[in-house]
């Protein structure tokens, strides 16, 4: 009996010294917990939203290529990157499988058909003084407008922040043009404008004669009238159009590197520039010019302003 108990003795002491040595539990991250829904401008207005944010990272020797389509180089360059995104892409449609003519008048067959589902790049930021900002990039293939033509471009990324104090959120940040405008999270909930208490409704300025996917500063409780994305992928076109995709769920992409977010898609950062010049929307440009750093490139993508330091885009 005695050794008996010094042998559970031992295997006690034994299960103890383990536990104390052991490496603690990996933190994991739910960044789906505050995706935002999106309201896009709706048809009361002189040029409603007709594209909406999708994947657009990699290159055809990319391990995740993650393009609309991973087939069609209709720029010709001979290679398989977000340059041909405004070639591909087929206005007014989301979902995972779409065919059509692009607005570049491409062809995209039903046997290889674009996708298109809802998209957003997630980064987790830990500053040196504390705050941990949750930062959610959205990539639009392109930037059309009916307001002076020399703002049309290819590619349009726009940002979402929220910074975080003690595990709560405080403050928010949306790029809106050429600023980065923050608002409390306490006024943000004053106005009632989140959905299950975590995911805020946002307006996006679409066309209208502006021609970008600015973020609005939330002010009051009216929303755009045209095509809604909700955080849950619910997607419904209201007073918009949506000739694929209205009345359907569709899963939102969420990219991230981070290993530890849950119900990530992996990507590959790349590439490292992105060419906002089109031949097609601007005659005379180049395919590769106007060159702007991907987001993976940026300063703030590791190193975030303060919520309210001013910052410029």
């Amino acid at each position: 009996m005695k050794g008996f108990v010094r042998a559970t003795t031992v295997a006690i002491m034994c299960l103890l010294l383990l536990s104390t040595f052991a490496s603690p539990a990996q933190a994991t991250y739910d960044p789906r917990r505050y995706v935002p829904s999106l309201h896009f401008d709706g048809l009361d207005d002189s040029w409603d939203e007709r594209v909406f944010p999708v994947q657009g990272s990699g290159d055809d020797w990319s391990y995740h290529i993650r393009l609309i389509n991973d087939v069609y180089d209709y720029n010709l360059d001979h290679l398989l990157n977000p340059e041909d995104s405004s070639e591909n892409i087929l206005e007014y449609k989301i979902r995972s499988a779409v065919n059509g003519i692009s607005r570049e008048g491409k062809v995209i067959h039903s046997t290889t058909p674009n996708d298109q589902s809802p998209a957003v790049y997630w980064n987790r930021a830990v500053r040196s003084d504390g705050w941990v900002v949750y930062e959610y990039w959205y990539y639009y293939a392109l930037n059309e407008t009916f307001y002076y033509y020399l703002f049309d471009h290819e590619h349009d990324w726009e940002k979402y922040y929220i910074y975080f104090w003690g595990g709560d959120p405080k403050y928010v940040r949306l790029s809106s043009h050429h600023t980065f405008p923050y608002v409390p999270w306490g006024d943000l909930t004053a106005l009632g404008i989140f959905e299950d208490g975590r995911h805020l409704k946002l307006n996006l300025e679409g066309g209208g004669g502006v021609g970008s996917h600015a973020f609005q500063v939330p002010s009051n409780s009216t929303f755009e009238d045209g095509v809604r994305i909700k955080w849950s992928g619910y997607i419904n076109k209201r007073g918009g159009r949506l000739d694929s995709g209205h009345d359907s769920t569709q899963r939102w992409y969420l990219f991230a590197m981070d290993p530890d977010a849950l119900e990530r898609d992996p990507y590959t950062q790349a590439p490292a520039n992105y060419y906002y010049s089109d031949p097609q929307i601007l005659p005379l440009s180049s395919e590769y010019g106007d060159s702007r750093p991907a987001p993976w490139n940026r300063t703030d993508w590791a190193y975030p302003p303060g919520p309210t330091q001013p910052w410029s885009l």
